[in-house]
């Protein structure tokens, strides 16, 4: 009798140890958290075009001035593994336009996908669609578009992936005579896996 409780014992405790192992979740199927910082860049209104030459009124100007500063975070998740959909909050700060002093913050679903250029491809394309929140008085509220083309530096590394990110950003606010407010913006992003 003691024997036969000892099997019984043994065959329900293995039987009990693999009945609660999990399968591991896919690596890319890991939530990710991602960050960036872009600048936007404004043409110069000292530089003139005439007859497809660019002419600049005062010496030593640049064609582009920074008008601007655009932080991003949030998380994203793989659906495939070139597809990411992810959802992520910002705050702008734009400092060269005609109207002034623009603060606003988008809140916004994205989706990367990476180009099929060839499997290990550091190449994505990317786009996302959201609102921007009212965070106080300064804050601007309104509709956010933004689509942008990234490349993947260090995707050997196991903790993170840096990207270089060139992005279209349009703000569609009301209370703007012209109706919204475009962008375009190059920065640095980083991916914590």
């Amino acid at each position: 009798m003691r024997n036969k409780i000892i099997v019984l014992f043994i065959l329900f405790s293995i039987s009990f140890t693999y009945s609660q192992e999990q399968e591991a979740i896919p690596f890319y199927k890991k939530p990710r958290y991602f960050v960036s910082a872009c600048g936007t860049l404004v043409k110069n209104p000292d530089w003139y075009l005439v007859n497809w030459y660019i002419f600049d009124k005062e010496e030593g100007e640049t064609l582009f001035n920074i008008g601007g500063f655009l932080i991003r975070n949030g998380f994203e998740v793989a659906y495939t593994e070139d597809i990411l959909l992810g959802v992520g909050l910002g705050l702008d700060f734009q400092f060269n336009e005609p109207y002034g002093k623009l603060f606003t913050a988008p809140a916004y679903f994205q989706t990367r996908v990476h180009l099929p250029i060839d499997r290990e491809s550091p190449f994505f394309v990317k786009g996302g669609i959201g609102k921007l929140l009212k965070l106080g008085k300064s804050f601007e509220k309104g509709n956010y578009y933004n689509l942008g083309l990234g490349y993947d530096f260090m995707e050997d590394s196991d903790r993170y992936v840096i990207s270089v990110l060139l992005e279209f950003h349009h703000k569609k606010i009301p209370t703007i005579v012209f109706g919204g407010v475009n962008s375009v913006s190059i920065g640095v992003g980083f991916r914590f896996l």
